[in-house]
């Protein structure tokens, strides 16, 4: 029996464009809007940093204002 890794489940998504797979996480966080983002990444078997830039906040963050100069 193969142990289930993150690797291993990842291996899911492979053929996917980025397109694609930004529409599977977006209609799995569609699905439950109240989800924390890594609870999803888990679900799906994905890293935290795709499902957050999937999910668009990694954008959203870099163009904070943040008052520096």
């Amino acid at each position: 029996m193969v142990e289930e890794t993150l690797t291993n489940r990842e291996s899911q998504w492979t053929g996917l464009t980025y397109d694609d797979l930004c529409k599977v996480v977006n209609d799995a966080y569609r699905e439950s809007p109240r989800i924390r983002t890594r609870t999803l990444a888990h679900e799906l078997g994905l890293s935290f940093d795709i499902v957050w830039e999937c999910l668009g906040f990694g954008d959203s963050f870099d163009f904070v204002e943040t008052g520096d100069s």
